[in-house]
Formats: C-alpha cells, sequence, structure tokens
C-alpha cells in the first residue's frame, strides 16, 4: 500500500476525525535539526522534505484534515533555511520522469511482490505526490 492508501485504511477504521488527529500526531519530518531555530516548537516539520513532502501527499490522497504544523506554512523568516533543504524541485522533477521496469528491478523487493505489483504500487505512489505537488 502507498501512504495514502494506509492513512485512508485508518480512516476506515477510526473516521476521518480521529484518524486526521492521530495521523497529525505523527512524525515524518528527515529535519530532526530545527530546535537550533529561534520560534520553532518542538515537534514541528519542515515542510520540503521527502518525509514531509510524503505525509502531505498521503493526507490529501485520503481526503484527511492534515493537523501538522509545517514550518514551510510559517512566515518567510525561515525562507532561506527550507530552501537549503527542499527537495520539491526534485520530487516534481521524479514524478514526471516516472518509474519503469528496469528501475523496479533494481530494487530489493520482498520475495512475496512481484515486480508488476511493485511497478503498479510505485505508480501509484507517484500519482499521490503528483496530484500533492499540482
Amino acid at each position: 500500500m502507498t501512504k495514502g492508501e494506509m492513512f485512508a485504511e485508518v480512516a476506515k477504521i477510526l473516521g476521518a476525525s480521529e484518524a486526521s488527529t492521530f495521523l497529525s500526531a505523527t512524525s515524518s519530518c528527515s529535519h530532526t535539526d530545527q530546535h537550533h531555530l529561534k520560534g520553532v516548537t518542538s515537534g514541528t516539520h519542515c515542510g520540503v522534505c521527502f518525509g514531509c513532502v510524503v505525509r502531505k501527499a498521503s493526507f490529501k490522497a485520503a481526503g484527511l484534515t492534515d493537523g501538522t504544523k509545517y514550518l514551510s506554512d510559517e512566515s518567510a523568516k525561515y525562507a532561506t533555511y527550507l530552501a537549503q533543504r527542499s527537495i520539491l524541485e526534485a520530487t516534481r522533477d521524479f514524478v514526471e520522469s516516472g518509474i519503469d521496469v528496469p528501475t523496479v528491478m533494481a530494487m530489493a523487493l520482498p520475495g512475496s511482490l512481484g515486480v508488476r505489483e511493485a511497478l503498479e504500487l510505485c505508480e501509484r505512489g507517484l500519482n499521490e505526490l503528483g496530484e500533492s505537488l499540482s
């Protein structure tokens, strides 16, 4: 399952509101060094690393409200910091270029997952990212 599909499953089990609250309390951010930034509270996600980009896409794909506090949603005060850490452009390029069978075949796939299934999973994940970035 993609992360968005997993979020949707949580919503089926808990209900949308409870799932949103629960999932918003989890952590995905790759940048744990934000504690040195003045005015940034603990637990704030950057909003521009791969973990945050996938997180945002997952909430959107599942149709859930994202209650996560993102540094990128705050004022331009942190613009330089965020620009130095952003993978948004690279992610857009990745989504545009897509995924192919040779790339999937180079992955260390679990024995229970065939190449075609892995390719379909990757394509669904790319679709979630693409929808979020558009």
